[in-house]
C-alpha cells in the first residue's frame, strides 16, 4: 500500500500486554508519528474469519510495533516521506518482530552520491515482550553485487506497492513489516510468519544482509 506524496497476530492479549508496558511509556507522540493516522481506519475484509473488518493498525499495534521503533532508534520513514526533498530519498526498512526472539531492524538507504547504505539494528528483548536496549548495530556501503541483489528482491516484491496487510494470523510466530519512503510515496506492507513468496524471499535477503546468525527465521 502506497501513500503518495502531495495483520495483525491473535495472541494472549494480557500477556504481550505485559510486555509492552515497557515499550508503550516513553514517547507516545512519537511512536504514533510513525505511522500515518489515516491507517486506523483503514480496514481489510476477511471473510474467513467470520467477515471481520480489520484496521490496518490499531492503537495497540502503533504502540507495540513504534516502542520498537523508539527502543531501536529507528527514524520514521513515514515522516521522512512527507519532508519537502522527499522526492529525492529512498530508504527501504525491515521490522522483524519474532515472538521469542530479539527483534531486528534493517534499512536500506540510498545516499546521495546513488549508492545503498545499510544500517541495522539488533535488541535484547522479545518481538513479542518488551524490546529491551541495543544489542548491535551495523552500518555499512553495500556492494554492488548485494546492491543488484536486493533491488532484485524488492522488485520480486514489486516495490512494496503491495495491500497492507493480510488476514493470516496466529498466536506465535514473528511479524514482517517492511515500510519504505520511496522518493515520497509511503510504503507499509505487514505479513504474518510468511513461509514463501516475494515478501519472504525480501526478508531473507535483507536478513542476509547484516552478516548475523539470526536463527531461527520464522
Amino acid at each position: 500500500m502506497r501513500i503518495g506524496s502531495g495483520f495483525v497476530i491473535v495472541a494472549t492479549w494480557a500477556l504481550i500486554g505485559l510486555g509492552l508496558t515497557a515499550a508503550m511509556a516513553p514517547d507516545p507522540a512519537r511512536m504514533a508519528g510513525y505511522f500515518p493516522a489515516a491507517y486506523r481506519t483503514t480496514f481489510i475484509d476477511c471473510p474467513d474469519f467470520g467477515g471481520t473488518r480489520v484496521a490496518v493498525l490499531d492503537r495497540f499495534l502503533i504502540a507495540w510495533y513504534g516502542g520498537m521503533l523508539v527502543a531501536a532508534d529507528e527514524p520514521s520513514l513515514y515522516a521522512a516521506s512527507r519532508r519537502p526533498d522527499a522526492s529525492h530519498r529512498e530508504s527501504w526498512r525491515f521490522d522483524w518482530l519474532r515472538t521469542f526472539h530479539q527483534p531486528v531492524f534493517i534499512r536500506v538507504d540510498r545516499l546521495a552520491n546513488g549508492a545503498l547504505s545499510l544500517t541495522a539494528t539488533r535488541l535484547d528483548g522479545k518481538g513479542g515482550y518488551s524490546p529491551g536496549a541495543v544489542e548491535a548495530r551495523a552500518h555499512r556501503t553495500l556492494t554492488p553485487q548485494e546492491e543488484a541483489r536486493f533491488r532484485a528482491a524488492l522488485q520480486a516484491a514489486d516495490g512494496l506497492d503491495l495491500p497492507p496487510s493480510s488476514c493470516q494470523r496466529g498466536a506465535d510466530g514473528a511479524e514482517w513489516i517492511f515500510e519504505a519512503n520511496d522518493k515520497g510515496a509511503y510504503r507499509y506492507v505487514h505479513r504474518w510468519t510468511p513461509q514463501d513468496g516475494p515478501v519472504r524471499s525480501l526478508g531473507e535477503t535483507m536478513i542476509a544482509l547484516t552478516g548475523w546468525k539470526l536463527d531461527p527465521i520464522y
